[in-house]
């Protein structure tokens, strides 16, 4: 997503290029993977959320809870996809104060229906990106005068491949990839420009120096079709996609932007995962970790402090970007 590997037929983007590991080959235990444990006790095990396999467990406190109790403002804009069908795991009932988004795994672009804390919000001629853009872009000058924890799950690129023809065309124009694959890279570039929207936000507010922005993804692509609907394009040196346990399903980006706390433009040649997430940012935010969570701090590593955290795996990286 976004920049995060860099070829020629993809324009201009935010952020610059790095990975990092998830857990997950699926969306739904990528998702509850920030708040700390893994799948088997979170209880997020699969999407399916009819059967209720995608929710978070109701002894598992989220990040949004932890960064509660620490005395933060939290909002959640986007996909939940970690409890649909009981309102007990509803993300105002998960630790954020305000939600607008929706509760499943999948919405259409144009005709959507999501709801702001559980008041239905209808169709109105928006692209939905452009939708969850500006509830965080409000959310950010709402809070800006108290500390917050905002969670921005945009469900680009995810089927329905649907984006702006202003933003797929000049993916069509080059010749060089399908229409599938061209919508994709669209629904990319659209999304690329509301990060940089909710970047222009956080410093039209005076908050970008002070503020740290997390920029990751779920799972890898959708690697298969036929024809024009063939998405099969550009993946690093991956094997595998999105559906499999192989670098090319978990291995996702990873990029951390904070200008008054972390050395800027450095990448940390380090092995990382999900899990890591929540000790660092709630020792940065100087909120106590819990002491059972499958992370590790790696604040220091980020700050180049000492040599690393995991011994083990093929490694990954990830940048401190300005």
């Amino acid at each position: 997503m976004s920049s995060c590997f860099s070829r020629t037929t993809r324009g201009t983007a935010t952020w610059g290029s790095t990975s990092t590991h998830g857990i997950a080959d699926l969306c739904a235990g990528s998702r509850v993977v920030p708040d700390g444990p893994l799948q088997p006790s979170s209880g997020a095990l699969s999407v399916e959320s009819n059967r209720g396999l995608d929710r978070i467990a109701m002894g598992e406190q989220t990040l949004a809870d932890r960064f509660r109790a620490g005395g933060y403002g939290t909002g959640m804009v986007g996909k939940w996809h970690n409890g649909l069908h009981d309102l007990r795991y509803h993300p105002n009932r998960r630790g954020f104060d305000e939600f607008a988004g929706f509760l499943n795994g999948g919405m259409g672009y144009w005709d959507w229906i999501i709801e702001h804390n559980g008041q239905p919000m209808w169709p109105d001629g928006r692209y939905l990106t452009d939708v969850f853009t500006g509830e965080a872009v409000s959310f950010i000058e709402r809070y800006r005068k108290e500390p917050f924890f905002l969670y921005v799950a945009y469900n680009a690129p995810h089927g329905p491949l649907e984006a702006p023809d202003e933003d797929v065309a000049p993916f069509v124009e080059t010749g060089q990839v399908t229409r599938a694959v061209s919508q994709t890279y669209g629904m990319i570039r659209r999304m690329d420009a509301g990060v940089g929207r909710v970047l222009d936000a956080l410093e039209a507010n005076g908050l970008a120096e002070d503020t740290i922005v997390l920029y990751s993804s779920d799972n890898g692509p959708v690697l298969q079709g036929r024809g024009e609907n063939d998405q099969r394009r550009y993946n690093g040196p991956f094997r595998g996609m999105k559906y499999d346990v192989l670098e090319g399903g978990i291995r996702v980006p990873g990029l951390i932007r904070w200008p008054d706390g972390l050395p800027r433009n450095e990448t940390v040649d380090k092995m990382l995962h999900f899990t890591d997430w929540t000790p660092t940012l709630l020792q940065a935010c100087g909120i106590d970790a819990p002491s059972d969570t499958d992370g590790m701090n790696v604040l220091d590593t980020l700050r180049g402090n000492r040599p690393g955290c995991r011994q083990s795996g093929s490694g990954s990286s990830i940048d401190t970007t300005r």
